[in-house]
């Protein structure tokens, strides 16, 4: 996105709103977008089916937070299916997500990751959005997502798909050495750098991370 605003023959001026959701924003991100496009609002937001549609609004939320709960839905169960209602209700009726979130003094909430994308390496649980954020650090980088191959022994091994900057050659050495030198040694590259093109989306613009998974298994890795 940031990316698009940079463009110097695009106009976004017109923007009254920027609505974000399904993934973390960081106040990196919304500092960013604000110094492109100043005039602009960058809203967060999260919502679930379920919810029927938003879980979380505010008025002037703090930065990066998606708001404090809101309405009084209450969700009964998958139509049809105890199992399944099983798996996402508590015993005492509470809708599990399967989100990770935290919440300030205020009671604003911070959408964190999905549970399921976390990366299970030598007995650690670790966050792909974690190593991906050291990896922007890189000057050549301009996207990136982690992902992972199986491994007999260590359980799941952490692969960072890259696409550099347009002119930009980041080594795989480079990635690994920034990700090494700055996250605990769980969180290495052991799976290795795949360099690619562009980044594989899905319909609602969200990083592909099931047809990642699977690229990372049939491309060559640094």
């Amino acid at each position: 996105m940031t990316s698009l605003l940079n463009l110097n023959k695009t106009d976004f001026t017109c923007f009254e709103e920027i609505v974000l959701c399904g993934l973390p924003v960081s106040q990196s991100l919304i500092k960013e977008v604000k110094t492109l496009t100043p005039n602009t609002e960058v809203i967060n937001m999260f919502g679930m089916s379920e919810l029927a549609g938003l879980g979380f609004l505010g008025d002037n939320p703090a930065p990066g937070s998606c708001g404090k709960q809101m309405g009084c839905f209450q969700y009964r169960g998958c139509f049809n299916d105890v199992e399944c209602t099983k798996e996402l209700l508590t015993h005492d009726g509470w809708l599990k997500t399967g989100d990770v979130f935290y919440y300030d003094d205020n009671w604003n909430y911070y959408f964190v990751e999905r549970i399921k994308l976390q990366i299970k390496c030598c007995y650690f649980r670790m966050s792909p959005l974690e190593i991906e954020g050291v990896i922007r650090r890189h000057p050549g980088v301009m996207d990136v997502a982690v992902t992972s191959i199986p491994h007999s022994e260590w359980g799941d091994l952490p692969v960072a798909c890259v696409v550099p900057k347009p002119g930009a050659k980041p080594s795989a050495e480079e990635i690994k050495n920034l990700v090494k030198d700055t996250l605990q040694d769980a969180k290495t590259l052991r799976g290795g750098v795949i360099f690619m093109d562009s980044m594989p989306m899905t319909s609602t613009t969200k990083v592909h991370r099931r047809l990642l998974r699977q690229l990372a298994l049939e491309l060559p890795r640094a």
